[in-house]
């Protein structure tokens, strides 16, 4: 699912859910949508297409007794209609057009010159009457605080471009400064959102509530996609993994990209060791967890072909009603999973 409150500029969006069920709902705009199916490809997931209206939409997704709403707001800049279709639409949604700027020109500037276009002062910025509230965010984007919007916005209008657009697709005009995503082109995982480009997905460009202006703090915006997990995690009944609590998500996923499947800051196991002291002391790891002799890491795991036995194969490494978070009810169930004699 998109995250709430995210930004859409083609009309056409695909939504993703899991899992697919019979029971699934989904309406847009408080119009029911279907259909929504199953496809092979995305095994338990369900899918479908959405035709969003200008400005914001209310989608509503209904799974049994749970239910997510979110809004999507859609500013149809870019299209892939013609060249002056694209040139219309834009001037229909932008403020800083000559007959709308007009009414504003009597009292505040709408021309950037060199001394306002890095001020020195809040006060010395012609963006600071109109866009001040930005600055009343927890944590505030660099140039934002410095009102150097031009840092970021185009001064100069265009045919395809109105004053104070932002020309740039978000990753590449991130990357201008932040060269995260050419840090991590050799990287073999790459997550989702960056890897098509969308900053904006996770971060606001100007400020917010959370540390590196994300749109939620710690695992909430995870769960803003990850919507399976936020089910989860709301149960009273399930015990939580500490790191989770304690760090968030990304004690174990790195948010941009990682050289392991998952977006691990680490191989698995190894991650898993890097909190556990006891396991890096020998005492859980090697040919002895959960008893003598028994190994881990280095023989197939009966119950996935292809893949080795690992900390994972016991242990679920987010939630879980059993103590140890462990995938059985007691160790006796956990060992007859695969030792069938």
């Amino acid at each position: 699912m998109p995250v709430d409150g995210s930004l859409a500029r083609e009309k056409t969006v695909a939504l993703v859910v899991r899992p697919n069920s019979p029971d699934l709902r989904v309406s847009l705009n408080d119009i029911p949508v279907e259909p929504f199916s199953a496809n092979e490809g995305y095994k338990d997931f369900a899918h479908g297409a959405l035709e969003l209206e200008a400005g914001e939409n209310r989608i509503t997704v209904r799974l049994g007794e749970e239910r997510w709403d979110l809004r999507v707001e859609l500013r149809p800049y870019q299209t892939s209609k013609g060249k002056k279709e694209r040139h219309r639409q834009r001037q229909r949604f932008a403020f800083h057009l000559d007959e709308r700027e007009e009414s504003c020109l009597g009292c505040h500037p709408m021309s950037v010159d060199e001394p306002t276009r890095k001020p020195k002062r809040r006060e010395d910025s012609i963006c600071a009457p109109c866009h001040g509230e930005m600055l009343q965010a927890s944590f505030v984007h660099g140039p934002v605080g410095a009102f150097a919007c031009m840092a970021c916005h185009q001064e100069t209008p265009s045919e395809d471009f109105p004053r104070y657009a932002v020309l740039a697709r978000e990753s590449e005009h991130c990357d201008s400064c932040h060269k995260t995503k050419r840090r991590l082109a050799e990287k073999k995982y790459i997550h989702g959102p960056l890897a098509v480009g969308l900053c904006v997905v996770c971060h606001d460009p100007h400020g917010s509530s959370f540390k590196f202006q994300l749109h939620r703090g710690k695992e909430q915006l995870c769960y803003s996609c990850h919507v399976t997990f936020r089910a989860v995690a709301e149960d009273p009944a399930v015990l939580r993994h500490r790191a989770i609590d304690e760090k968030g998500c990304a004690a174990c996923h790195d948010p941009h990209g990682s050289a392991e499947p998952l977006n691990l800051q680490l191989p698995l196991d190894v991650l898993c060791l890097s909190c556990h002291e006891k396991d890096r002391q020998g005492i859980y790891s090697g040919r002895n967890h959960p008893v003598e002799n028994h190994p881990t890491g280095s023989v197939p795991d009966p119950l996935k072909p292809g893949e080795l036995l690992k900390c994972t194969s016991c242990h679920d490494p987010h939630f879980g009603k059993n103590r140890g978070l462990l995938r059985a009810s007691s160790y006796l169930d956990l060992c007859l999973q695969c030792h069938q004699k």
